[in-house]
């Protein structure tokens, strides 16, 4: 699954947004493209809290069914772009939107249980993360090249994703029962005493659209379009990420720093703000190391595969879907600021807006949490 997500989720993405400038102006695609994605979330939020009531019926149900969906989503927008639906080309576009929101819904309550009960080790393989770091660079050269079509990189995702089932045979099931309704749900979601934690998964969601969708695209458009580029930047980084995390961790703890949440949060608003300054290729691969090292201990980012992973077991059963839930609330709100701002002034200015306001997002979070850690 971190292989296919690591090599196609963000291709995947700027293939939609390339089809899109085909038939009209940057910002009108960047537009579409932002609402396309927050769909994606729309439709998640709302097939959670009925997802989350399967959870009686055992874990892994969810778990191969999302899985199964995932694949079909890149499989029919890979077909979209092939042909298979003639010239009508957003039928697998919004297919594709549709059927990962069916996916985030179906997938990761479930999985993050099945993590949390079963104490699985999320340390991966050095051999193994090294592998998914490189994944963005070889599909890069293998686009440019023309050695491998857009459709087939996407055929070959829903093949890795429908592979990653055979071990999920050798993991025993996990019952949970979910006890609140449809509409509980939601209510339990603004209740005063899941204020903090709502807010915080919003927050959250603000920074995972800007950082696993915007941000690829804003890459993109610096590097010229480039497939070549845009890979290998991103595994450039993810692996400088990798051999300077462990170095950086330790100097923090030789430092002896006893709040280390304000370093966080100056470490997370900073490097949205280079972001922003940022306009060549190595000025990326800095400011990215600068925010993947020095942010490397943050739960439910799985920076490599651009992708939301799960929790670690800090939030289960109802709380996972509050906070998937959440999550959905501030990719779907940043995606409709992204998209009023390219349309209405430019595509410079929606980027601009959107990543100060992943900026200011990622400071209260770290704010938030630190809050909660000390009322504990």
């Amino acid at each position: 699954m971190r292989l296919a997500f690591s090599g196609a989720n963000a291709f995947a993405w700027i293939f939609i947004f390339q089809y899109f400038s085909a038939f009209g102006s940057v910002h009108d695609a960047l537009a579409r493209t932002a609402l396309l994605y927050a769909l994606v979330f729309v439709f998640s939020s709302l097939i959670t809290p009925y997802a989350a009531r399967r959870l009686r019926h055992g874990m892994k149900k969810g778990i191969v069914y999302g899985v199964m969906l995932a694949a079909v989503a890149f499989v029919s927008l890979g077909a979209s772009f092939q042909g298979f639906f003639g010239y009508q080309y957003v039928d697998g576009i919004v297919a594709f939107a549709l059927l990962l929101g069916l996916y985030r819904s179906l997938y990761w309550a479930p999985y993050s249980v099945e993590s949390h009960e079963l104490r699985t080790d999320t340390r991966t393989p050095l051999r193994i993360e090294i592998l998914v770091a490189l994944m963005p660079a070889v599909v890069g050269i293998l686009l440019m090249q023309q050695l491998l079509a857009p459709a087939w990189l996407l055929f070959a995702a829903g093949a890795c994703m429908i592979l990653s089932l055979l071990p999920l045979a050798r993991v025993p099931d996990v019952y949970e029962k979910f006890s609140w309704g449809y509409e509980e749900t939601f209510g339990q979601l603004f209740a005063r005493e899941h204020r903090s934690f709502f807010w915080r998964a919003v927050y959250d969601g603000v920074q995972s659209a800007a950082l696993f969708f915007l941000w690829p695209i804003a890459i993109f458009l610096i590097v010229g379009s480039s497939y070549i580029l845009l890979g290998t930047v991103l595994s450039i980084t993810f692996l400088l990420a990798l051999v300077l995390r462990e170095p950086i961790r330790a100097l923090m703890r030789k430092l002896h720093i006893e709040d280390k949440s304000i370093l966080y949060a100056v470490i997370s608003v900073s490097a949205w703000i280079g972001r922003v300054l940022v306009a060549t290729p190595i000025g990326i691969v800095i400011v990215d190391t600068y925010s993947h090292t020095g942010a490397a201990g943050r739960e439910g980012m799985d920076l490599p595969s651009l992708d939301q992973s799960a929790d670690g077991g800090s939030f289960i059963d109802e709380y996972t879907a509050l906070k998937e839930i959440g999550l959905g609330f501030g990719r779907i709100a940043i995606c409709v600021v992204t998209a009023i701002l390219s349309v209405t002034f430019s595509v410079s200015i929606a980027f601009l807006v959107s990543f100060l306001c992943a900026a200011a997002a990622a400071g209260a979070s770290v704010w938030i949490a630190r809050g909660v850690r000390e009322r504990i």
